[in-house]
């Protein structure tokens, strides 16, 4: 295979080591070989410059829903009007909207009839574009609980066993549960209010351990959080309420936080209206100032936070995975920091760190560019000048588009 090359002025490779400067990421077929200087690029290397950028991995989104359009106010309501046909072609063009801004890898966090596991299987049979995919297939939920048309109802640990188990045989790569309810939803539905018992949880999580997959557990009270360690998350997705004790016991245990601030800190930032009512605002406010004061216990304590935006969510479109790292700089990260949740950090949560993640040896060749420098300025993301994927260019923008000689 021959080697390639990509020249930047600045190359961040995501282990959370410098800046490396006038440098060369080497790629072989579809994965990245080294980042080597400018001056010690082999011969037989055919080099691309691009000059006055930043290259750095292709950014990891660990919380998204492929079905819901995130650019309006209802995206169930879509949903739940049109043909599971017309679905699977929304989704589609999601899948592609996420790639063509930089997300090269995300984690579909719930997707009712199939259609987050068939978009998947279709990209990765190279039969339409998109970023790769982990999936949960539909989330398991207590009946009537949180999003329970999105998932499968159950009440009691041997119905839930039943549902993890179905989902691992129709191919998820994870599983998903709600241990809360949550701010989108009725309005009996309440973020801190409690939903599947810890017996329940604790069934479907050690299905997913069985088969060496991961339990994602939603939960944004205190007392599901609580539940969710106890059962046996590996991450727990929103976490809005941690304690000091909990933030403890997830660094102890080793379970990622997935804050998806993007969707909190949208919906606070929003004015009420005829289709934000003010009740909801107010949730989504509350819950974005707990989320700040648990990004602050949990970085105290040492928890892993990987991005996550929980994307496809109203008011968080199929690109917000760039806004999901301005917000943990505002909260208090450097933005090298946030750029690690949005890489290296996303890729261990998933347990995809050994392809993805770092421009390092034997991942695959995923990689961004981008105008200016973004460890110093986490805007710098927006500025996007390439998508490269698995080696392929897979998105330029007209306006940095490159002449062909």
């Amino acid at each position: 295979m021959a080697l390639r090359g990509y020249r930047a002025r600045r190359i961040v490779d995501g282990t959370g080591g410098p800046v490396r400067r006038d440098a060369v990421v080497l790629v072989e077929g579809d994965r990245a070989v080294e980042v080597v200087p400018a001056g010690d690029v082999p011969a037989r290397a055919e080099i691309e410059d691009l000059g006055d950028v930043t290259i750095l991995p292709g950014l990891i989104d660990a919380h998204v829903h492929i079905i819901w359009d995130g650019s309006e106010y209802e995206p169930e309501v879509i949903r739940r009007r049109e043909s599971a046909t017309k679905g699977a072609v929304r989704a589609t063009r999601h899948a592609w909207q996420t790639l063509a801004c930089g997300t090269t890898t995300v984690r579909d966090t719930g997707c009712p009839g199939g259609v987050s596991l068939a978009i998947r299987d279709a990209i990765d049979e190279g039969l339409v574009p998109g970023p790769r995919m982990l999936v949960a297939g539909a989330t398991i939920v207590m009946t009537g609980g949180h999003c329970c048309a999105m998932g499968i109802e159950v009440d009691g640990p041997v119905e839930a066993r039943r549902a993890a188990r179905q989902q691992l045989k129709e191919g998820a790569d994870f599983i998903k549960m709600l241990a809360t309810g949550g701010v989108y939803g009725v309005r009996h539905d309440v973020p801190w209010s409690p939903q599947l018992s810890l017996d329940e949880l604790a069934a479907g999580a050690a299905e997913a351990k069985k088969a060496g997959r991961v339990a994602a557990i939603h939960a944004e009270g205190e007392e599901g959080i609580a539940n969710a360690i106890e059962a046996g998350a590996n991450t727990i997705e929103h976490c809005n309420q941690l304690t000091t004790q909990t933030a403890k016991l997830m660094a102890d245990r080793g379970i990622f936080m997935v804050p998806t601030l993007a969707w909190f800190f949208n919906v606070a930032e929003a004015q009420p209206s005829a289709a934000f009512s003010e009740e909801y605002v107010k949730k989504g406010r509350f819950m974005a100032e707990c989320s700040a004061r648990s990004i602050a216990l949990a970085r105290e304590a040492g928890v892993k936070i990987a991005a996550g935006t929980d994307t496809g969510a109203p008011l968080v479109p199929h690109n917000s995975v760039r806004r999901e790292l301005a917000l943990l700089v505002r909260l208090g990260f450097t933005p090298a920091e946030a750029i690690e949740a949005g890489t290296r950090v996303a890729a261990e949560a998933m347990r995809m760190d050994a392809v993805v993640g770092t421009l390092t040896a034997g991942r695959y060749a995923d990689l961004i560019a981008v105008g200016g420098d973004p460890t110093q300025d986490i805007a710098a993301l927006h500025d996007l000048r390439l998508v490269v994927k698995g080696g392929v260019t897979v998105h330029e923008p007209a306006a940095h588009r490159r002449r062909q000689p």
